[in-house]
Parts: structure tokens; sequence; C-alpha cells
């Protein structure tokens, strides 16, 4: 039975797992690359945004605290 296996060819199930890794690599870097390079950048929202009365009331605790010791 062994001598009808040729020698130095290594048996299918080898190939399969490294061919695979590969396989998935590039559908994760092309996936990666889709999201990152062509998807719109959502425009900025103002959430985060501190209105003038904020900024006043801010700048004032920030003057009180640098004051006192």
């Amino acid at each position: 039975m062994e001598e009808t296996r040729r020698r130095g060819v290594p048996p299918k199930g080898t190939l399969i797992g490294p061919l695979l890794m590969v396989v998935c690599g590039a559908l994760t870097r092309l996936f990666l690359w889709r999201f990152l390079m062509l998807e719109p950048v959502a425009p900025p929202s103002d959430a985060g945004r501190l209105t003038h009365h904020d900024h006043r009331a801010a700048d004032r605790l920030m003057n009180e605290r640098i004051e006192r010791p």
C-alpha cells in the first residue's frame, strides 16, 4: 500500500490549512480596507460642543480653582 504512494508529495490535508489562512487573511484585508478607506466619514456632531454659557461657567470654575491654593 505504501509502495503506491508517491514520495515527495504532501498529503492534501497539509495544503488545506495554509491555503485557508491565506484566503481568510485576504478577505480580512479587503474588509478592513473597504471599511477604513471607502466608507464616508460621518460629519461631526454638536453633542460634544459646549454652549457659550457652558464655556463661561467652565472658565469661572477654572479661575476659582487656580486662585485657591
